[in-house]
Formats: structure tokens, sequence, C-alpha cells
């Protein structure tokens, strides 16, 4: 693929890494904003590459991020919240489903608080960091947490239920029907290949329904949208240190340590897992195309935070239009010369 960046022109393949950083100041943005674009006929196959190619840190990879519109960013973040702490002067971004509760759980005996990103004191120079996290394990874990909350299985006495949930989306609860309280919870527990199946199907149902638009609970949306910077419109905050969330254990050591925090044993908090242990989801029982429905929901989390699609998803048998890629657009071919830097958005090829 001949990937033109500016007035530099590389022929490499899209599964290669390729470091933008070291020639443009980019964008990474949400084509939702382009579809009615004149210029969108720039945006070619010569630019495509695959998501988590990029040599990119996951901290520049969203600050080069665009979403879209403000208030579809608002609708699709995730979270607005942050752990705040004036003695070190560091901000920590909290995203469900993304080890925001460990967050909760360590930084407060450190004398972090909790309270609106709006709050953040602008006349301080902070240090910001976050926690990122695979797109499929975290739409995963985010299901299971709506489960939970939502009482679907009646494990807990919630104030929210199932008749809660908009009823495009609730066609999965069919699966159900005519089953006892007894029956609902052999489901939940998954214990035999019979009522695993159930509840995969109960899944698969409510992916092929979900269109990830409206995100009716903040466990299922974006992770992307909820990293923009509410000081500088348009633009996306620059982080310090993003930590992942499958090596969270390393990244708070290296956050202490960095920050010159006192021990993570000394916070008295500790590392959570909150994800339902006896609410088993088995990705071997979910059909490939469910899993490219989610890549395609989560595509902007893909390419923003530098994801490596699954398998289901970099097959290549996929179908026209339903394979998630990145695209680089040069500066010369943005969309309506709406921004004087290059851009980077996802693409379905």
């Amino acid at each position: 693929i001949g990937i033109a960046v500016g007035n530099i022109c590389c022929g490499i393949l899209a599964s290669l890494t390729y470091d933008y950083s070291q020639n443009v100041d980019g964008y990474l943005i949400d084509p939702l904003e382009f579809e009615a674009s004149p210029s969108k006929q720039e945006f070619n196959r010569k630019h495509l590459f695959e998501p988590g190619s990029l040599s990119l840190s996951k901290a520049d990879a969203i600050s080069r991020c665009w979403t879209g519109s403000q208030k579809r960013d608002t609708a699709r973040a995730a979270g607005w919240s942050v752990m705040y702490s004036s003695d070190y002067n560091i901000s920590v971004t909290l995203i469900p489903k993304a080890g925001s509760s460990t967050m909760r759980e360590v930084l407060p005996p450190l004398g972090f608080e909790q309270f609106g990103y709006g709050r953040l004191p602008r006349d301080r120079e902070l240090f910001h960091a976050t926690i990122t996290r695979d797109p499929l394990s975290r739409f995963l874990s985010g299901y299971k947490e709506v489960m939970y909350r939502y009482n679907i299985y009646g494990v807990e006495h919630r104030r929210v239920y199932a008749h809660d949930i908009q009823r495009r989306y609730a066609r999965f609860l069919q699966h159900l029907n005519g089953k006892d309280k007894t029956e609902i919870l052999d489901i939940y527990h998954a214990n035999t290949n019979e009522t695993l199946k159930t509840k995969m199907d109960m899944f698969e149902t409510f992916v092929e329904d979900f269109d990830g638009e409206d995100m009716f609970d903040p466990h299922f949306a974006l992770q992307t949208p909820s990293h923009w910077d509410p000081f500088r419109p348009k633009k996306m905050l620059h982080y310090d240190l993003t930590m992942d969330l499958a090596n969270l254990t390393y990244g708070l050591s290296l956050f202490f340590k960095k920050m010159n925090l006192p021990s993570l044993s000394e916070s008295k908090g500790s590392i959570r897992h909150r994800n339902r242990d006896s609410d088993r989801l088995d990705l071997a029982y979910v059909q490939d195309h469910t899993i490219r429905k989610i890549c395609r929901i989560a595509a902007l989390d893909y390419c923003c935070l530098n994801y490596r699609l699954p398998e289901a998803c970099r097959k290549p048998n996929i179908l026209p239009g339903e394979r998630v890629m990145c695209q680089w657009v040069p500066q010369e071919a943005a969309p309506q010369n709406q921004y004087q830097e290059g851009q980077i958005t996802f693409a379905l090829v």
C-alpha cells in the first residue's frame, strides 16, 4: 500500500508499523463527520492501515484523535470523572470498565478526590494519566456489568430492571421467556452446555440489535470521546501516562514511582476485579460475525487507542464494508480543509 503523508510517500504493507509522529502532527477523527463531504473521495485505499500498527504510544494516538461533533462526543462519552490531587498536581481520567474501580480504591487514601473534569483548575500544570482497555474485552465486561445492574438474571435487587432497557435492544430477553427463576439462575451460572448456549444466544442477539449510537448505559460508551479536552475545543487531552488494564499492576507501579507517590501497598487500596466471575461468557461460543459487529461498534477506540483487532476481525473472508481499518488523510486532503493538520480516522472497507 502506498501511503502518502504530506510530501512523504512510503510504500509499506498495512500490517507493518509506521511512525507518523516523526512526520506530521495529526488527528484521529470519526468519519461520520465527513459522510456528506465532497472531499470524501480523498479517503481512498492508499491511506489505509491496520488498527494497532502505529508505533505511536497510546498517549500520542489519543492526542491525535478527533471523535466528531461536540454534541455526539457528550452522548458517546464513557464518563467525565477524574481523580484529582492538588498536593501532587495529578489528574486521572476515569473510564468505566477500564480500571475506574481500582483507581477509586487506591487513590483516595493518598488524598485524591473524585469530581467532574470541568472542576479541574486551569491555572496549574497537571500530570494527566488514564487507563485504557482492549475494546472487545471491555465490551464483554460492559455487557456483563449491564446484565448485573439491570438485574437480568434476578441475582441482585436493583433499582433498575430489565424493562428499563430500551425496547429496540430488548429482543435478547426473549430467550428467557417461559423460564422460572431457577432456570434463569442456571443460565446465569452457565454450568452446562445447554445453559451456556442460551446465554451466548442472548449475547449474540443483543449485539445484533445494538447499534452503538444510543449509549443507554455508560459501560457501553466508547472510551475515546471521554478523552477530549473540555478546555480546548476540538482538541484531545495529551496524557503524560497511559496504563493498559491488561498490565495494570505494572502500570500502577510505574505511575506511583514516577510521581513519587507512596507505594501501592501503603495506599491501603487494592486492584479490584469487579467483573462477575460467575457470569460466564465464553468467546469460543461467539460467532465471528458477532465479534466483527463489536469491532465495527468500537472501531474508533481500536484506531484512537491503537489496539490490534481480534483474529475474527482480521480474517480475509470479511464482507465488503465490514472490515475495520484506520485511515490517514494528509493535510492537503483534509475534508473541506477544516483542520490544518493531517488527520487519521477509521474506515469500513
